[in-house]
């Protein structure tokens, strides 16, 4: 299962990728952002991604999307590893 597969979105929406960026001291996190957008281009939410690898064993990945709409409430948090 997908990370796109875990979100709400509705009849005509689509994600616009933002922006991708890394935390951690050795980039162990990365996070992106993406708008969610109606047909007519007008951003109807917003949704962040964020894979981070533990730096000691046993290397697991943990991913998380949180899907929040126009006004800011979270629709979608979920956790899940790899």
């Amino acid at each position: 299962m997908t990370w796109h597969s875990r979100l709400i979105l509705r009849l005509g929406e689509s994600l616009k990728f933002e922006a991708k960026h890394a935390k951690g001291n050795l980039g162990q996190e990365e996070i992106e952002s993406h708008s969610i957008v109606d047909q007519g281009g007008k951003v109807t939410g917003s949704v962040q991604y964020t894979e981070h690898m533990s730096i000691k064993a046993p290397f697991v990945q943990s991913l998380r999307v949180v899907q929040s709409n126009e006004v800011g409430s979270v629709v979608v948090d979920q956790r899940w590893n790899e």
